[in-house]
């Protein structure tokens, strides 16, 4: 476990205690779940590489997000789909129908006490090639995933090969929904806006190409988010990171079992 601060300790514990409680959350206590409860918290964290989005960025990314059926890849606790509900816009009707898939138990404990509306999978997002018949379209597929060269269980459909788990992420949600929005590494988006003077189109690099190539999926710039507006919010490390979007609607992957069958270091689902 990470060493925290005296009040960030005091902060996680009454946030833990909120977790426990036998009754619903209101607005203000899922709140305050999200922005103290800490992953560091859990043995698994490092190895899981996660790195919870900041309440603002969140907001930003939701200007992106739309539809009526939603998924979240790599959920964590639940920030991004949180954030992604749009009650006001909606109201007085219901919002969008949340789907969240988060491989640690520990985490998914504490989304399903955050985003109860949400229906939550606990499973190793590289198993949806699997879950596709059950789990049907969505109309938007979001995402902050574990980033770069970590274990995975196999590949995902498309052919890319490549050793940064985001582009995995995208791929999969390719299978899955119309259109996404994700958080990723800055170096592994073609274009670099948060953190320079100006924005700075290019055609990414190596890894990226490639990306493309197998996938015929091409990443795009966001509305004008610059993340190093909440680089003191992260917990814990800070990672230089773009918003990027999605357009699955121009391509077709044909090949959805290839994910099963071509693993690399094995993480179990838990």
């Amino acid at each position: 476990m990470a060493k925290l601060t005296l009040d960030q300790e005091s902060l996680h514990d009454k946030a833990c205690k909120l977790i426990d409680h036998h009754r619903d959350l209101d607005e203000e206590e899922r709140r305050f779940v999200l922005d103290h409860w800490r992953a560091s918290s859990s043995t698994r964290s490092a190895s899981d590489r996660a790195h919870f989005t900041p309440a603002g960025l969140a907001r930003d990314m939701s200007l992106h997000i739309g539809g009526d059926r939603i998924i979240d890849l790599a959920a964590g606790i639940g920030r991004l789909a949180f954030h992604s509900r749009d009650l006001w816009a909606r109201w007085p009707h219901t919002g969008p129908r949340f789907v969240c898939i988060e491989r640690n138990p520990d985490y998914v404990r504490v989304g399903r006490r955050v985003m109860p509306e949400a229906d939550w999978i606990c499973a190793d997002i590289m198993t949806i090639p699997r879950m596709l018949d059950t789990l049907g379209q969505f109309d938007c597929a979001i995402s902050n995933p574990p980033y770069g060269a970590i274990p995975r269980s196999g590949n995902a459909p498309g052919g890319y090969r490549g050793r940064r788990f985001e582009y995995h992420a995208i791929a999969l949600a390719s299978t899955i929904a119309r259109r996404g929005v994700f958080l990723i590494p800055q170096v592994a988006a073609p274009f670099t806006y948060s953190g320079v003077p100006r924005f700075q189109p290019d055609t990414g690099d190596a890894e990226y190409r490639k990306f493309v190539a197998a996938t015929g999926i091409e990443l795009k710039a966001n509305c004008g988010i610059n993340t190093t507006h909440y680089e003191h919010d992260w917990h814990d490390v800070t990672p230089r990171v773009e918003v990027v979007r999605a357009d699955f609607t121009q391509h077709t992957v044909l090949d959805t079992t290839d994910g099963e069958q071509q693993g690399q270091l094995a993480l179990l689902s838990p």
